[in-house]
């Protein structure tokens, strides 16, 4: 429950930029169209949330709002500027403050088994509804593919990457991969050359229910478990930014 919260309230606050750059815009269509928008996924949220959590945490912001919706329909757009200005300077500061202690109170049975310990995962790990951990051999070739093919892609949707060997430590390996990998709302997988450590985090990330996006180059073969689940092939570092752009263009959209 806890990652479509907070993909939820991530729309959300998506949704208030958009509204607010169509107001400055005095765009007609497009100010209707985020009010719509907004009001589906706030309703949507509280279909999820406590009741009492609900109303406590969007009491101002379904007040302005509401605003928002009366001046629109008046044409007036300096009181829509300044109802949607408090969405996005308080309501939303406001609202991720509450969110974000909410989810630290659904407690330990969210948490995984650990195999190695034999039970739940001890570790404090808070969801990063903006992380994809990008799991690939640390070889030259597919360097170049992160920094010119998955990269600038993530960067467009405001997401940020995490991979293993740009963050050094001296911790466990498997604890350290298994931990950013809960934090992370997506996972990019390369399975070119069936490397052994990417697959087994591969399984890793498919248990813990992670958005998994398969890549692999054009010449190389599928393992026998994966072939019946969707993967992106690409030729280049162009093919790949397109084929990750296809994805996340539609995912990073609330319907």
């Amino acid at each position: 429950m806890s990652s479509v919260i907070l993909k939820l309230i991530d729309k959300i606050e998506g949704m208030v930029d958009s509204l607010n750059v169509a107001i400055d815009g005095k765009l007609k269509d497009e100010t209707k169209l985020q009010y719509e928008k907004l009001k589906l996924a706030a309703d949507t949220l509280k279909d999820i949330l406590p009741e009492d959590f609900y109303k406590k945490t969007f009491s101002d912001f379904k007040r302005h709002l509401g605003f928002v919706g009366h001046y629109f329909d008046k044409g007036d757009f300096e009181w829509m500027k300044s109802n949607s200005s408090d969405l996005k300077e308080r309501d939303m500061t406001h609202i991720k403050d509450e969110i974000y202690q909410f989810i630290k109170t659904l407690g330990p049975e969210s948490k995984p088994y650990c195999f190695k310990v034999g039970a739940r995962c001890s570790k404090e790990v808070t969801l990063d509804s903006r992380q994809v951990f990008v799991g690939m051999p640390f070889r030259k070739k597919f360097a170049d593919l992160y920094n010119h093919g998955i990269v600038p892609v993530l960067d467009r949707y405001k997401l940020k990457p995490w991979k293993a060997d740009e963050e050094p430590s001296n911790i466990d390996i498997l604890c350290k991969i298994c931990e950013h990998l809960q934090e992370s709302q997506y996972a990019i997988m390369n399975i070119t050359d069936w490397n052994a450590n990417v697959l087994f985090e591969v399984g890793l990330a498919y248990g813990l229910g992670k958005h998994v996006i398969l890549i692999k180059d054009k010449e190389s073969d599928v393992p026998v478990d994966l072939k019946g689940m969707e993967y992106r092939q690409y030729e280049s570092s162009e093919d790949l930014r397109k084929e990750l752009e296809k994805f996340f263009s539609s995912t990073e959209q609330l319907a």
